[in-house]
């Protein structure tokens, strides 16, 4: 691989004599990795895949598989069983350690993979706010959001100085996955040397400390920030988290070593050993592309927030119109759901619990999108069939992993049905897929546009 001669003159001189094998890691197969996802599946889910799959140290929900296969076209891919990641990326998720009931802001978020991991920690108990601040990378965030069948999320699109000043010390942790220069995507993706050129890391420098002073801001004393980088620069990396310390010395770095089995960060001239507890996954070492975590704990005095949480409400006529679809499918919302309820123009939301407010915000979804109300009808959507599991509903069509109608289905085509009148939840096994809508034994198909296949 034809490498930048700056890059690899800064590789040489902080790796020495492991420079070699460094190099001539790149000339080495890359490794595919996907995670499976606790929301949708059980622990015996691997064992149904139609392909080997391996182990990821690091993560518990992470597997290895080969590049001859391909899992994203899998019927499994679009119920949400497993999202596709980088293995070393999964390190950051882990490093999270997210629990039920936190509230968790991921700031750089597309295209959803650290969002999706936390929130499988979660199962659908607290608060995930996930941003990114391009709008076009926030749709495809929001998709991925949607098929994992997650209800706890809030999805805005901000920078985040914005947030900061709309939120302070209002979350239990923070995740800055930082834009950087991509170092450790190289051999993913050779394009990225040529952005590399162009962007080096001291272009990214400055937009990784002031997104790290909004976290900062956003998070409440006691808490933890997680700073990561797919880079192995030490200006983006331990120099980054130095300043960083110094700035604000009522942080702490934690240990790591229990969660993350890979290589120690580096400390600076001798100095700040701290910073030794910071993690790297280097190419040559691990089964994994690269990558560069941190966690510190914020030891400042607590202080209770007055951010103002988020009050939903909704037409009545809209909330009937969506109850009388439950019952329709034989759906029980469960407890906490209908007090939840939330519209906005035509969309209908479940709000997650002590969403904070969002006026003034470019918000993308405010929760659980359940559908829409148009003209005096409630149209489920597909984040609602995501969502569900084929024992929640009555009305369901349970189709096998082999039946050539889920291909069909997925492709968006009108299937012959036997079945009465009326909606239907479309599964693969026990997955749900998606919605059909049966008219005289034809099953219209409503699986979203944007998600059919080709």
């Amino acid at each position: 691989m034809d490498l930048p001669l700056l890059f690899e003159k800064e590789m040489r001189l902080l790796l020495q004599d492991k420079y070699t094998d460094f190099i001539d890691a790149y000339d080495q197969p890359r490794y595919f990795g996907l995670r499976v996802n606790p929301l949708k599946v059980g622990a015996d889910f691997p064992d149904k895949m139609a392909f080997e799959l391996r182990k990821i140290p690091w993560c518990h929900e992470g597997y290895y598989y080969q590049e001859e296969e391909r899992p994203g076209k899998d019927a499994y891919y679009m119920a949400g069983c497993y999202y596709i990641q980088e293995p070393s990326a999964m390190m950051v998720g882990r490093a999270v350690d997210a629990k039920p009931g936190d509230k968790i802001i991921d700031l750089c978020a597309a295209p959803g993979g650290k969002t999706t991991h936390i929130a499988g920690m979660m199962d659908n108990r607290g608060l995930i706010v996930s941003n990114d601040i391009s709008p076009s990378r926030v749709r495809h965030l929001s998709k991925n959001i949607q098929i994992s069948g997650i209800r706890n999320c809030v999805v805005t699109s901000e920078d985040p100085k914005v947030l900061a000043r709309a939120w302070p010390g209002y979350f239990d942790k923070v995740l800055v996955d930082a834009p950087c220069s991509g170092e450790g995507m190289f051999r993913k993706d050779p394009k990225l040397i040529k952005s590399w050129e162009e962007s080096g890391p001291d272009d990214f420098v400055p937009i990784q400390r002031s997104i790290l002073a909004s976290a900062h801001r956003l998070l409440k004393n006691g808490g933890t920030l997680t700073y990561s980088t797919c880079t192995f620069n030490m200006k983006e990396n331990e120099y980054m988290v130095a300043a960083f310390l110094k700035e604000y010395p009522q942080y702490e770095l934690l240990e790591l070593e229990r969660i993350l089995p890979v290589s120690d960060g580096f400390s600076i001239n001798g100095s700040d050993a701290c910073l030794k507890r910071t993690k790297r996954l280097w190419p040559h070492l691990f089964e994994g592309e690269g990558h560069f975590v941190a966690k510190m704990i914020k030891k400042d005095v607590y202080i209770e927030s007055n951010v103002h949480v988020f009050q939903s409400s909704i037409h009545q006529e809209a909330k009937a119109a969506f109850l009388n679809f439950a019952e329709s499918i034989g759906y029980e919302p469960e407890e906490g759901i209908i007090d939840a309820l939330h519209q906005h123009v035509d969309k209908i939301f479940c709000m997650p619990k002590e969403a904070p407010k969002t006026q003034g915000l470019r918000v993308f979804s405010s929760g659980w999108l359940l559908g829409t109300y148009q003209k005096k009808r409630f149209e489920p959507s597909q984040a609602l069939a995501s969502a569900l599991k084929p024992d929640q509903v009555r009305n369901k069509i349970m189709l096998s992993h082999d039946d050539i109608n889920v291909t069909r289905y997925l492709k968006g085509e009108t299937l012959s049905i036997d079945v009465e009148n009326g909606w239907y939840l479309i599964c693969v096994d026990v997955y749900s897929l998606g919605w059909g809508k049966v008219v005289n034994h034809k099953l219209k198909n409503k699986i979203e546009a944007s998600w059919r296949w080709l």
